[in-house]
């Protein structure tokens, strides 16, 4: 997880909720899917995870070809 923190505040939040943090249970996790399949898989809700509306390289292929990674 990246987290901005612009203070001190901020910080102690990310720590404690980054000490608190429990993983679901493989039950839960199925529970999850369950009722969030349907709108993850039309992407209606998120689109600029699901497609090359907001995806400037997707537009300009010709930046990565600079790229020095």
């Amino acid at each position: 997880m990246i987290t901005g923190c612009d203070s001190v505040g901020v910080l102690d939040q990310a720590i404690a909720a980054a000490l608190a943090f429990k993983p679901l249970s493989p039950a839960e996790v199925q529970r999850l899917l369950e009722r969030t399949t349907q709108a993850a898989s039309a992407g209606k809700f998120e689109r600029f995870e699901s497609g090359d509306n907001f995806d400037s390289t997707a537009k300009h292929p010709h930046w990565l070809e600079d790229a020095k990674i």
